[in-house]
């Protein structure tokens, strides 16, 4: 009787861990995403949470748990997102923030907390938070060679800087100036304005004053837009450049007429159906722009949505490795997932082809960038 008893408890302990077994083997993988769905950045955040609905619901057998949470366009309010997410969440990665100083607070946090972060906006990084942040937009540096070497190339020599007042701004500006020099370009006049600003006609006509050649303007969006008809309406004649954040539809419709001619950057999803065949992000790029404009209309496509487009090619890439060597929730499942992140070569994404390494966390090249121009209402391929 008594050996029967010990057999059934024994039963009863086998099963019960045959259970856990299985309830590990079905945990979900839980993503934290920190996004601007409302402030000054909410025209790069709305579109970035709409790219989310391209997402595979669930990735090597576990279903992925997705938290969005709006930082408001606010970097305090993203670290504190980001450090709830660490800590009571237990995410497995952060994807975030929409803007670039809410991505690289958030960098902060990540490498504090050991949490995988793929970044939405360009961001620097510095020694510490490059361990465990990876830029999924290619870096400022590649966006602005790509405009100066055009600008060198047509003959441009001199040029007004009109700029976001914050990191954006900084980025755009310091490569300007680390490139004018040796491209023999001077730079006129030196301009910046608040995200959530409704008029820039001060800045503009201090510009105008210094009769440059070309004007960069170092703003996203709508924001460029304003800038853009600004200075066309005060009789700006010259070349008008703008970043790779500029070229979205709020862009076209804020500058209206005003926009014919502008000049930008842009990842290849800008335009994909004017890649050549054998573009490596043609493909990618045809797929995020069909899922995207299918759900929310022809010409929404933006670089945003696109960045959050190519988070899930990465994951897709990089869970399944993980979770070989560990299970989601787990300390060890993040820095599997960091190492395999770090093991990612030449996957053709939307906005480039990726490559990331133990020492390289940005992970674009020079396939990661067009230039474009506005023709006729929209964006196309600078040929």
């Amino acid at each position: 009787m008594e050996q029967t008893k010990h057999r059934i408890r024994q039963l009863g302990v086998s099963a019960a861990l045959a259970l856990a077994g299985l309830a590990a083997q079905a945990q979900d993988i839980t993503i934290g995403v920190i996004l601007a769905t409302s402030g000054a950045g909410s025209a790069v955040g709305v579109p970035t949470r709409n790219a989310l609905a391209l997402w595979p619901t669930e990735i090597g057998g576990r279903k992925l748990k997705l938290i969005v949470q709006d930082d408001r366009s606010d970097p305090a309010e993203a670290t504190s997102i980001a450090r709830r997410m660490a800590s009571e969440d237990k995410v497995d990665v952060i994807v975030g923030g929409s803007l670039t100083p809410s991505a690289l607070a958030i960098s902060a946090v990540a490498a504090e907390t050991e949490v995988p972060l793929l970044t939405l906006s360009p961001t620097v990084l510095n020694e510490k938070s490059a361990a465990w942040a990876f830029n999924l937009p290619p870096g400022t540096n590649l966006m602005a060679s790509a405009v100066l070497e055009h600008m060198a190339k047509t003959g441009i020599k001199s040029v007004g800087f009109l700029g976001f007042s914050d990191v954006w701004g900084d980025q755009w500006l310091g490569e300007l100036k680390s490139h004018a020099a040796s491209s023999g370009i001077k730079i006129t006049a030196e301009e910046r304005f608040g995200r959530a600003d409704t008029s820039v006609t001060g800045q503009v006509l201090r510009i105008i004053a210094g009769k440059p050649d070309a004007v960069l303007v170092g703003a996203t969006s709508s924001a460029a837009g304003l800038v853009q008809k600004t200075l066309i309406e005060n009789g700006y004649k010259g070349a008008i450049y703008h970043t790779h954040g500029a070229v979205t539809r709020d862009f076209l419709r804020i500058a209206g007429k005003d926009g014919e001619g502008a000049i930008a950057p842009a990842g290849p999803s800008a335009v994909p159906e004017e890649l050549p065949a054998d573009n490596l992000s043609k493909a990618p790029g045809l797929a995020f722009v069909k899922g995207y404009e299918d759900k929310n209309g022809i010409g929404t496509r933006t670089p945003f949505a696109a960045h959050a487009y190519d988070a899930s090619l990465v994951l897709l890439k990089a869970v399944p490795i993980a979770l070989n060597k560990a299970q989601p929730g787990t300390k060890e499942f993040r820095v599997a997932l960091k190492q395999a992140l770090e093991g990612i070569k030449e996957l053709p994404a939307a906005q480039g082809v990726i490559n990331y390494s133990a020492g390289n966390h940005y992970g674009m090249d020079n396939r990661s960038r067009v230039l474009v121009t506005v023709q006729g209402g929209v964006w196309k391929l600078l040929r």
